[in-house]
This record gives C-alpha cells, sequence and structure tokens, in this order.
C-alpha cells in the first residue's frame, strides 16, 4: 500500500492527490467487505470451495502483487 502511495505521489500534484487515494482506499475497502461477504456464504454449503475461493485469490494476489 505504501508503494502505491508513493507511486501517486510522484504522478499527481497535491490536490489530485487526495482524491486518488481516497478513491483507491474505497476500492479497497469495498473489496475487502465484498470478499469477507462471499466468504462467509461459501463457508456454509461447501467449506472446500471456500477453500478453493481463498487459495486463488491468494495466487492472483500474489501474480499482481509486485
Amino acid at each position: 500500500m505504501r508503494i502505491l502511495k508513493a507511486a501517486i505521489a510522484g504522478m499527481l500534484s497535491k490536490l489530485k492527490r487526495v482524491t486518488a487515494y481516497s478513491i483507491f482506499s474505497s476500492g479497497y475497502s469495498l473489496s475487502w467487505f465484498l470478499s469477507s461477504g462471499l466468504m462467509g456464504i461459501l463457508s456454509h454449503p461447501s467449506i472446500p470451495a471456500l477453500i478453493v475461493f481463498f487459495s486463488t485469490t491468494q495466487f492472483l494476489y500474489n501474480l499482481v502483487d509486485f
């Protein structure tokens, strides 16, 4: 997250930086909320489905995180 803030700081003026941080933070928070809800829904009918979802999202995160 710090790397993203540093990258944004170098690309935008101070006035636009706050908006960019807010948009990123909102998207991050919404994604966290939705994935937690989905994991709660998946845990009731099928623990293996939850494990597959969690493993897949972690794998995709590691591909994107540089």
